[in-house]
């Protein structure tokens, strides 16, 4: 079954009753049989759309559709991140700078730490002058064909903890690292952690630039 909240339902609910369907009379309670209704319009939509992002699109319309009456309340100047690299192979990648052999993990936080490299590389940035925020930049959501939130977020949680060794990071709080392991480590994780903790700063390990 799809990710869904109120403001998913309320949209797919408001569009059966544009197009007449014949579900377009029915309630929305935010009951299973309305999941799964979302589920079976979100199904049948996503094959028509092109693209490898087509699922992050779609997902991002259904949001912003179900809760349009809030754009009043936002910034003129407020922007969504697309993906630089959408789609990523470990079989092929290769930066100039960066030596993305030693990354022997294969999980979706070991994926957007490849793609933040590449990325770097690409844009020649200076690493020494990264935040978490920064990095949450260059790798948003649907990087690497990762467009779930949840799966996203856990692992952009794990990428600046030390769950299973990784060591991506020095962190500049002495214990930020702990506390980011820690997150990754618990069901009950604040999927918002990395980003309150946007501004701190960090360096790559040096262990994964490739020597002069």
């Amino acid at each position: 079954m799809e990710l869904t909240d109120h403001h998913r339902l309320h949209a797919v609910s408001e569009l059966l009753k544009e197009i007449n369907h014949q579900d377009s009379d029915q309630d929305l309670t935010q009951s299973l049989q309305d999941m799964e209704r979302y589920t079976r319009f979100f199904r049948a939509v996503l094959p028509k759309l092109p693209g490898a992002d087509g699922r992050v699109r779609l997902d991002r319309f259904l949001k912003a559709y179900g809760n349009r009456h809030a754009y009043k309340n936002i910034s003129n100047t407020y922007s969504t991140k697309e993906a630089t690299i959408r789609q990523f192979t470990w079989s092929n990648c290769e930066a100039q700078r960066f030596d993305l052999k030693k990354i022997t993990l294969r999980s979706n936080a070991d994926i957007l730490f490849a793609c933040l490299l590449l990325v770097l590389d690409k844009h020649k940035e200076d690493n020494e002058k990264l935040t978490i925020g920064k990095i949450t930049d260059h790798i948003p959501l649907g990087t690497a064909g990762i467009c779930n939130p949840a799966s996203y977020h856990y692992a952009m949680i794990a990428l600046f903890g030390s769950q299973k060794s990784r060591d991506y990071f020095n962190l500049e709080g002495a214990t930020l690292r702990e506390a980011f392991t820690e997150q990754a480590n618990q069901s009950t994780r604040d999927m918002r952690f990395y980003i309150k903790h946007a501004e701190e700063s960090v360096t790559i390990n040096p262990k994964y630039l490739k020597k002069a």
